[in-house]
């Protein structure tokens, strides 16, 4: 017998991967902002899927709960954590620049109850931060946290236009990065030629 859910897909980061969490309210909808437990502790997420019965086998993750759906007050919390990483953003962009870090910030987040700072931020090699991360720790007076994303992570933040003409597949639509390989495009009998087979980000089209 297959165990299923009632469970909604849940947005973290922008345009970033679909979470599902088990629910009770049938009645949220898409766009409704709800508190959830992720990765770094309470965090707010968007629904974009509403509430559906999934197969629990399918997901490949342990399910966790919705706490709930944001209240006015969490709302008027969830704003001003926002406002106040923009400034966070501005700031670590010029400790960036003050320590010479060959990095790009692309994002920045704060948990719900502000027990941890997230900067998420792209390079092409590594990097010692750790003078940054004690700035920042100074500033902020919380838990900082950096996590490194990949090329095509970067451009989902930033969007950009594909080969195409259009809007890259990665900031308009694709949520989850697949293996893409050369022998995607040899299948395809296209010719292989760097520039006509890879995106803004140097990789590999995904849409090969």
């Amino acid at each position: 017998m297959e165990l299923t859910a009632l469970a909604v897909g849940v947005e973290l980061l922008p345009k970033g991967r679909i979470i599902y969490y088990s629910c009770t309210d049938e009645d949220l909808k898409k766009g409704d902002l709800v508190l959830v437990l992720g990765e770094f502790g309470l965090e707010v997420g968007k629904v974009l899927i509403p509430p559906r019965i999934i197969k629990i086998d399918e997901v490949g993750y342990d399910l966790k709960s919705i706490i709930r759906k944001l209240t006015s007050e969490d709302e008027e919390i969830h704003r001003k954590n926002l406002k106040d990483a923009e400034e966070a953003f501005e700031i670590c962009k010029e400790k960036i620049k003050e320590h010479g870090l060959p990095m790009k910030l692309l994002h920045v987040k704060y948990m719900f109850d502000r027990s941890r700072l997230i900067f998420y931020f792209s390079s092409e090699t590594r990097v010692d931060f750790r003078e940054l991360v004690k700035d920042l720790a100074k500033i902020f007076k919380t838990r900082i946290e950096l996590r490194q994303v990949g090329v095509r992570d970067e451009m989902k933040f930033f969007g950009g236009i594909g080969l195409c003409g259009m809007q890259t597949c990665c900031s308009r639509f694709l949520r989850n990065f697949q293996s893409v390989t050369l022998k995607h495009a040899k299948k395809q009998q296209m010719m292989i030629n760097p520039a006509k087979i890879s995106g803004p980000c140097r990789r590999l089209l995904c849409c090969l």
